[in-house]
């Protein structure tokens, strides 16, 4: 009888942990706004004279609150642990309370107060990630859902053309699940990255994870966005260096990391010289099409309130907020900055931006520190978030931003290195172990 009740009981629990594991991959796909936002649209495209505004939305809000309950209650549900990762990232929590706070001092009040619910919902998220699964763990269920992602946008583009393809001034681009072909191309380039990793894990089946790497590449490359390819190959460069920069001794990859560090300010200091062909291969220009014309407004807002900010999502309101300024000097109605790092100090100034760059300067060292003493490849994928955050935001706006795909896996991963990192400096044992293998 006793032998029924634990096996009832063992596989009880094996279906509640696969229940999860389907629950946080149709999370995601949700999360990155596919299929349902474009079908919503009726599959509008940019320049067709569809205002797609006027569509209501008001179903895939419901999803997303949806959402929040059910993750909340399963943090609930696991409070101890939940507490335990907290406290093990209260940096991060500092500068998640600056998000709410905010209402305070913020240019929008009802913006902020609404967007903040929505803001902490989706961090509940990336955190009850960080603490339900490993690194491991993280990066497979990553992939399944851009597996997923992928195998729609094949389906859409293929059976399904009045939508996987766009009309308007870019007519016949593929955009498959998305509302744009960019943003079938940027998150691509993250597919192809968490597809790439997984090649490298040991013991893993190797022709999904191929297949995988060969549809992200081959729709980063149909989407026609210059952005993604040139994303996609500086990533991917990242990757195989990294594969073999961390497993050199110790020695030599200081001597390796100092020399990339001193290749890296050459590039920045000749900038001007190499940016012009190098932009001319993607038919672009110094001005990132555009974009280098919306900064400078953009400063100026900034030292209007150079310490706390507008507020989070207090600036960008069209011509009824203080954005109105930014369109007024440009002279077409400005979504965003184009950059998230102007974005964040225009929404939580100085301050927030500080204590955001720490969070994520102590993320990166952590991780760099974990996967120099242990290689591997879920190790690996934090940096290569961190690294997508910095390339990606000099001309986009993804670091801060309410159910956003994107600050989940941040969210996540920075919570999870955090308490990794600190379950390894508590044990001097394996500590000193580790550091030993590394001279």
């Amino acid at each position: 009888m006793l032998k029924v009740s634990q096996y009832i009981s063992n596989n009880a629990l094996l279906l509640l942990s696969k229940a999860e594991q389907i629950f946080t991959v149709a999370s995601l796909v949700l999360y990155t706004n596919a299929v349902i936002p474009l079908l919503i649209i009726q599959g509008a495209s940019e320049g067709d004279g569809v205002d797609i505004t006027t569509f209501d939305f008001s179903i895939l809000n419901l999803l997303f609150v949806l959402n929040y309950l059910v993750v909340f209650s399963l943090l609930f549900l696991r409070w101890q642990k939940v507490l335990h990762f907290i406290s093990q990232n209260l940096l991060f929590l500092g500068f998640m309370l600056i998000v709410p706070l905010s209402f305070a001092w913020s240019a929008a009040p009802d913006r902020t107060l609404t967007g903040s619910i929505g803001m902490i919902g989706t961090t509940m998220f990336g955190l009850y990630i960080a603490s339900r699964f490993t690194l491991k763990e993280q990066l497979k269920l990553v992939a399944w859902a851009f597996g997923i992602v992928v195998v729609l946008s094949i389906l859409f583009i293929v059976a399904l053309p009045q939508y996987g393809i766009m009309g308007g001034v870019h007519a016949g681009a593929p955009r498959g699940v998305f509302t744009h072909k960019n943003g079938l191309g940027k998150f691509m380039v993250l597919s192809l990255m968490a597809f790439l990793l997984l090649v490298t894990s040991p013991g893993s089946k190797k022709l999904i994870p191929w297949l995988g790497i060969a549809a992200s590449a081959g729709l980063i490359i149909a989407s026609a966005s210059a952005g993604a390819l040139l994303n996609g190959v500086m990533l991917t460069v990242i990757v195989l260096l990294s594969s073999q920069v961390f497993r050199l001794r110790l020695p030599f990859f200081v001597s390796v990391f100092l020399l990339s560090i001193l290749l890296a300010l050459s590039v920045i200091v000749w900038f001007t010289e190499i940016a012009t062909p190098v932009l001319d291969l993607f038919e672009r220009d110094l001005t990132l099409t555009g974009r280098t014309d919306i900064w400078p407004a953009v400063i100026q807002k900034i030292q209007e309130r150079p310490w706390l900010g507008y507020g989070f999502s207090g600036f960008w309101h069209g011509t009824q907020g203080e954005s109105a300024d930014v369109i007024r000097t440009l002279r077409w109605r400005v979504p965003d900055s184009h950059n998230g790092f102007l974005d964040l100090a225009l929404q939580l100034g100085l301050v927030g931006s500080v204590v955001f760059a720490l969070v994520i300067w102590l993320t990166l060292i952590k991780s760099v520190a974990l996967v120099k003493m242990r290689f591997c490849p879920e190790y690996l994928w934090p940096v290569v978030l961190l690294s997508y955050a910095f390339i990606v935001n000099f001309s986009e706006s993804t670091l801060l931003a309410q159910n956003s795909f994107f600050w989940i896996l941040l969210s996540s991963a920075v919570i999870s290195v955090s308490t990794e990192f600190k379950n390894l400096i508590s044990q001097p044992e394996e500590l000193a172990k580790q550091i030993k293998g590394l001279a």
